[in-house]
């Protein structure tokens, strides 16, 4: 089991919805699978705390100034990555 509170509870859900294809880690020697995650609190979209009505000074230090901070965001935010595995789920299932 995964668990964390805050970035951690990010980072847990990461582990759940970030595909090994989108290249943001460092090659593994081996891979564990996680059975279950558990988020406390965790940031499910990170553009919403860098740059929306939610916005935490400590989310922008994260980013900082990148400039594509925003396409950052977008690649490391579990409900991006959620919505876009249920989309594939509905369009694979013929579901509306």
């Amino acid at each position: 089991m995964v668990s964390g509170e805050s970035a951690g509870g990010h980072l847990a859900l990461s582990t759940a919805f970030i595909p090994d294809s989108a290249g943001l880690d460092r090659p593994c020697a081996s891979l564990v699978p996680v059975p279950s995650r558990q988020r406390w609190y965790g940031v499910t979209d990170v553009a919403d705390v860098i740059d929306g009505p939610n916005r935490a000074v400590l989310a922008m230090q994260w980013l900082g100034s990148l400039p594509d901070r925003d396409e950052i965001a977008r690649r490391v935010s579990p409900l991006t990555l959620l919505k876009n595995q249920l989309a594939s789920y509905q369009r694979r299932n013929r579901l509306p």
